[in-house]
């Protein structure tokens, strides 16, 4: 299949202190590493088990392709500089039990699954699995040569461990995250029943995050790992530490049991709204993207480009700045919509820019960013929870220039 690898794989295992059991981590070194002696950008891949990201036959959807051997043609080809990959297990050994990056609550709970231990998760990624392979092989240790790349509650782990600790990763990227709802409440529904059912009833996180004393999820905790909650009630030094970051966030194109489009839309809104932005030109991967290896593989083989580009540059966007323009406002869609709609913004020169939502009256509703923007395209979201059905206008300003484009808000469900 043309999938010889150029690079080399490797399986190493080590004793955690932390979980005070031996875990197993993945590496892929790139093709130029046993000939050289400086240091490489690395980047960690979360899914549950340290295979995940490597096997091919993951869920027979991947046609012999994985993050290696993505990664090793794209180096070989010179699309991208040498990377090293590192598949994290954190899970239980079955992967029946994901460790999240958290340190568990109730980790006996677990109990009949290998590969818990104490069930510190977070203080085995920080305090020992890190250490370990960057002392075991020549990686860069500045933050900035740094990332991570999660899948589904890969996703959730990437983007709770960098907004918990700012510090670790310059860049990371997200598909089609598992994310939690925003304080665990469900804003799609008006119905009684709009609890995260999926964080708060599945008893796979019950080890993470349930109190063994009121035999419930103990929210508080739960909230300490809520990246909506947590991007909404940053402090500006926070903030500041998270704008530091660049982030790659793409879904699915559905939502429900074929993907988690929703929670993704949902937490970029938030990350929008403290002017945090997503580097993604296109939320949504394509139009019939799934929540599957061969998505996450499309997915990662267009966050590898757009990683390159960040290591030691000021600026993301590779786009040359153009003469001084007026930024441009493109169709939302869908439009009409229910609860959230996307939202094309071009830019051919670097503009500050300020997209909010207006009424019918044309009075400010709500903020969706405010900063300034390098030249390219970008998507942003809004959603309209909490709005009553009717017309609005999303209106983009820039200095003396305004455009607007009249949106329809229907009844939400």
């Amino acid at each position: 299949m043309g999938n010889e690898l150029n690079g080399t794989l490797e399986t190493y295992s080590f004793f955690s202190e932390a979980l005070g059991i031996e875990k197993k981590f993945r590496i892929y070194l790139p093709p130029d590493y046993k000939s050289t002696k400086r240091e490489y950008p690395a980047i960690f891949l979360f899914s549950t088990r340290e295979n995940d990201w490597f096997d091919p036959d993951a869920d027979g959807t991947r046609k012999d392709r994985a993050a290696h051997t993505i990664a090793d043609k794209m180096i070989v080809t010179g699309e991208i500089k040498p990377v090293i990959l590192i598949g994290v297990n954190m899970s239980s050994e079955d992967g029946q039990i994901p460790g999240l990056g958290v340190d568990f609550l109730a980790p006996e709970l677990a109990s009949e699954h290998d590969g818990i231990g104490t069930g510190k998760f977070r203080s085995y990624f920080i305090d020992d699995l890190l250490p370990e392979v960057e002392k075991k092989f020549r990686i860069r240790k500045e933050q900035k040569a740094r990332a991570a790349a999660g899948f589904a509650l890969g996703g959730f782990t990437a983007i709770t461990l960098a907004l918990n600790h700012p510090e670790l990763f310059g860049a990371v990227a997200s598909y089609d995250g598992t994310f939690m709802w925003k304080d665990l409440v469900d804003p799609r529904t008006t119905s009684e029943r709009h609890d995260d059912r999926i964080w708060l009833e599945n008893e796979l996180f019950y080890p993470a995050f349930k109190n063994i004393e009121t035999n419930e999820p103990d929210r508080e905790y739960m909230l300490r790992f809520n990246a909506s909650s947590l991007i909404r009630v940053a402090d500006a030094s926070e903030i500041k530490l998270y704008r530091k970051i660049h982030f790659y966030i793409q879904c699915s194109a559905f939502d429900g049991t074929r993907g988690n489009r929703d929670r993704s839309y949902h937490l970029i809104s938030g990350f929008q709204k403290k002017g945090i932005l997503n580097e993604a030109e296109h939320i949504i991967l394509h139009s019939r993207a799934m929540n599957d290896w061969a998505s996450t593989d499309r997915f990662f083989k267009n966050a590898l480009k757009w990683y390159n580009s960040i290591p030691g540059e000021k600026k993301v966007r590779r786009r040359k700045a153009g003469k001084a323009s007026n930024p441009k406002l493109l169709p939302n869609y869908p439009n009409p919509f229910d609860f959230v709609t996307m939202i094309p913004v071009e830019l051919k020169s670097s503009a500050l820019i300020n997209l909010r939502v207006l009424d019918s009256d044309n009075n400010p509703v709500d903020n969706i960013l405010e900063r300034r923007l390098e030249p390219g395209n970008y998507s942003f979201v809004w959603e309209a929870t909490g709005f009553r059905p009717g017309i609005y206008y999303i209106s983009l300003q820039s200095g003396n220039f305004e455009t607007r484009k009249k949106i329809l808000v229907l009844r939400q469900y």
